[in-house]
This record gives structure tokens, C-alpha cells and sequence, in this order.
């Protein structure tokens, strides 16, 4: 793994665009925050999957997916999230690949993204979501 001094000009880009990003997702304007993301993803030197922030700004760019509804583009940038440094034991990618499965009714793919959430954070993946992830899990 490779990781940026935060005073490098990539890292103040990457920051900066993964800042406007934010600001730009929380203002529910998920194309915007999505090509945010991209300029910070473009931002990371190569090779961009082996970088400390490269599953972040996957996992964001799938999260903005699938906040559009558009769940094949987040799945793709999601398992793209999880092929970079320490994506494949993160929580939040698992749950969230588990989300979009669940909710393209692709129920095997799902149990195992939820449960790997759920194993990976011991619950707390799940807390201040939908409770229907849940209990789709536990039933």
C-alpha cells in the first residue's frame, strides 16, 4: 500500500475534489458528486489501486450510482472498490454492494455481500440504514 503526504499536490487534489465531492452529495446532487469523485479518482498515481484513498473514492463513485438508481454502474465501481488496498475488508463497500444486490432482487449475491458486512463490522454496517437489509439478513 502507498500512502500520500497530505501536502503533495496529488493529495490536495485528491482531497479537495473528494471534499466537493461531499459537498456536492449532500446537496443530493449525485451526477455532480460523481465526476467529482472521478477527478479525485483521476488524481491518484498509478498504480491507483494500490493508494490508501483508492477504495474510498471507488466506494463513493458507486454510492452516487446507486443514489441514481442506476444499480449495474454501482455494482461495477463498488467491486472495483473492493480490488483495491483494503477494499475487501471493508464493511461499508460489502453492505453497500449487498444493498444494490438486494435491491436487483439478486438474492444470493446479496446474503453474501450483507453478511460479509456483518461480519466484517460485527453490525454496525447496518446501523442508520434501512431496516429491511436487516432483517432480509436474519430472517
Amino acid at each position: 500500500m502507498f500512502e500520500l503526504d497530505d501536502n503533495s499536490p496529488e493529495a490536495k487534489a485528491i482531497f479537495s475534489f473528494g471534499d466537493l465531492g461531499g459537498l456536492a452529495y449532500e446537496k443530493e446532487d449525485f451526477e455532480s458528486a460523481i465526476q467529482f469523485y472521478q477527478k479525485a479518482w483521476d488524481a491518484i498515481p498509478e498504480p491507483k489501486k494500490e493508494w490508501d484513498l483508492a477504495h474510498w473514492i471507488m466506494n463513493s463513485i458507486g454510492e452516487g450510482f446507486y443514489d441514481l438508481g442506476k444499480l449495474d454502474q454501482a455494482i461495477e465501481y463498488l467491486k472495483e472498490a473492493l480490488t483495491c488496498y483494503r477494499g475487501d475488508v471493508d464493511s461499508r463497500i460489502n453492505f453497500s454492494l449487498g444493498r444494490a444486490y438486494y435491491d436487483k432482487d439478486s438474492i444470493e449475491q446479496a446474503t453474501l455481500f450483507l453478511q460479509t458486512a456483518w461480519d466484517l463490522s460485527e453490525g454496525r454496517a447496518f446501523q442508520d440504514e434501512d431496516s429491511k437489509y436487516l432483517y432480509f439478513l436474519k430472517k
